[in-house]
């Protein structure tokens, strides 16, 4: 968005020889004006959907302050039929703010196929679809090509941003779901603390919004470095019923207990319960682990 605030004019007449820029942002976004918030014409990157509103404050070479703030709301709303937003707050972190290598915490979305499967290690008895080439789609899989070969065809997902120091958003994006009517698909969501840079615990929001409809919100929802929630699943299509065949738009994992605990194993996809969190989520078929935490850094559940 470019701003524009160098036309205002003092009553009284004289010039402005101040601005500030303030902006009301969608929970979870914490986006900075370009160069600053005292830049008569800066730039914002409204990169979390919903609502803004930016307001400028000006002063005369009076010093004299405008009476009212000028205030204008821009509604910011994704047009692919599936839209997937995640962000996070640290509360170690000082500055979220901040760019640069290990700047913040590294929390990483997830967006499967359902033909994705690797490794059964949140015990839970089927093969996970995270780490899947080429069927999971997330930082070293953004642009996967799933479905068919036309180029017309947009049924291929792809992950738009990518945060690796701190705060969010990460969003993907899918306009064309291969699912139909009485032969519905599904797809699954995750999220991974892939680095926490020594900042330790986060909390993950998951917004998923529906042609361009915010039809899901998992909020806060506590996540230590190496933890992989496995959010749940969207079907497509997104309705509860087809052709007489019942069909819930989304299935939320739940657990109880451990599924990995071999004395006392819990269960998932129950219908309440704990998040579907696995500590120490670390895929050995996953070579690219320059960047990622060590499995020692990661602590169990008690």
């Amino acid at each position: 968005l470019h701003l524009k605030g160098d036309q205002s004019q003092p009553t009284g007449g004289g010039s402005i020889n101040k601005y500030k820029w303030t902006a009301k942002q969608p929970g979870g976004s914490n986006q900075v004006f370009v160069p600053s918030s005292s830049f008569p014409n800066p730039t914002f990157t409204a990169n979390a959907a919903g609502e803004y509103e930016f307001c400028l404050e000006v002063w005369d070479n009076s010093d004299q302050k405008s009476c009212v703030p000028a205030c204008v709301t821009v509604l910011v709303l994704p047009e692919e039929a599936i839209h997937v937003e995640l962000l996070w707050k640290t509360p170690a972190d000082p500055d979220e703010t901040d760019t640069g290598p290990a700047a913040g915490a590294d929390m990483d979305l997830h967006f499967a196929h359902p033909l994705a499967s690797s490794f059964d290690i949140d015990c839970d008895g089927k093969l996970d679809p995270w780490f899947s080439n080429p069927y999971d789609t997330f930082w070293f899989n953004p642009n996967p090509n799933w479905g068919s070969i036309n180029p017309n065809v947009n049924d291929d997902p792809s992950l738009d941003l990518d945060d690796t120091d701190g705060a969010g958003p990460e969003n993907l994006n899918l306009d064309e779901p291969e699912g139909k009517v009485g032969a519905p698909k599904f797809y699954h969501v995750g999220v991974h603390y892939w680095n926490d840079h020594g900042f330790g615990t986060s909390y993950a929001t998951v917004n998923v919004y529906i042609m361009g409809v915010l039809a899901l919100q998992l909020d806060k929802v506590e996540m230590d470095v190496l933890d992989m929630w496995y959010v749940g699943k969207i079907n497509w299509p997104n309705s509860m019923s087809a052709k007489g065949i019942t069909v819930d738009p989304f299935q939320i994992c739940y657990q109880t207990g451990d599924p990995c605990d071999k004395a006392n194993p819990g269960k998932r996809w129950v219908p309440k319960g704990d998040w579907c969190i696995t500590p120490c989520y670390v895929n050995p078929a996953f070579t690219a682990t320059q960047s990622g935490a060590s499995a020692s850094s990661c602590k169990k559940k008690p």
